[in-house]
């Protein structure tokens, strides 16, 4: 299982866009490989899951991902 790489508010459009590009192709590499591929969305957009600089989780935004891996394991 690979999870997407979260989105930081720092950097601007450019580095949203190379982002996203870098987790469109992790899924089709995982698909490809039959491998499972977690997609983090815009969950960690949400206001107090990440640091101020938008570069790490928080531990509230930890403990929301641990939950959401968490749930994907028991559907395993």
């Amino acid at each position: 299982m690979f999870s997407s790489i979260h989105p930081i508010r720092e950097g601007g459009a450019r580095k949203r866009r190379k982002i996203e590009q870098v987790n469109d192709w992790m899924h089709s590499w995982c698909h490809a490989q039959g491998l499972g591929f977690y997609s983090l969305g815009h969950t960690f957009e949400k206001p107090g899951l990440l640091t101020v600089d938008g570069a790490q989780m928080t531990k509230w935004g930890k403990s929301v991902l641990g939950n959401k891996l968490d749930g994907l394991r028991a559907l395993n």
